[in-house]
C-alpha cells in the first residue's frame, strides 16, 4: 500500500496495482480478467463511471464487477475526504493531488488512512452480507 500510495502521490483513484486486483485470479477461474475490470469502464461521454449498467449485465461476473466498482468507489471517496487536510497542506487547496514525489512521513501518514479506509468498508460489506 505503501509503496502504491507514492507512485501515485496519494491519489488511490488512479489505475494502478490497487484498482487491478485479482487480474490473474480471474483468469484462473475462466479468463474473465480482472474481477473488478468495472472501476476502470467508465461512459465516454461522461468520464464516469455507467450507473445503469447493472439495469442492462446479466452476466454473473460482469454484475460481480460492477458490484466490486461501487465498493472501491465508495473505499476511495471515503479516503479522499479523509486525506483532504493532508493535501490541503501540500497543494494549498483539496482539490488535486500533489504532482510532486511525497514526503515519506506523508506517504506513512496516507498509507495509515487508506488502510484505516479499507478496514471500515471491509466491516460495512461483511455486515451488508450478515
Amino acid at each position: 500500500m505503501r509503496h502504491q500510495i507514492s507512485r501515485l502521490r496519494g491519489d488511490l483513484s488512479q489505475r494502478s496495482l490497487l484498482s487491478g486486483l485479482a487480474f490473474q485470479f480471474g483468469q484462473a477461474i475462466g479468463n474473465y480478467g480482472s474481477l473488478r475490470d468495472g472501476i476502470d469502464q467508465v461512459d465516454p461521454t461522461t468520464g464516469l463511471p455507467d450507473a445503469q449498467a447493472i439495469l442492462s449485465v446479466s452476466e454473473p461476473h460482469s454484475r460481480g464487477a460492477i458490484l466490486v466498482a461501487a465498493v472501491f468507489d465508495a473505499f476511495v471517496t471515503i479516503y479522499r475526504s479523509r486525506v483532504a487536510d493532508l493535501i490541503r497542506m501540500v497543494t494549498g487547496d483539496g482539490s488535486r493531488f500533489p504532482e510532486r514525489d511525497l514526503h515519506p512521513d506523508l506517504v506513512n501518514r496516507l498509507t495509515a488512512e487508506a488502510n484505516k479506509t479499507a478496514g471500515h468498508v471491509l466491516r460495512m460489506c461483511i455486515r451488508a452480507l450478515d
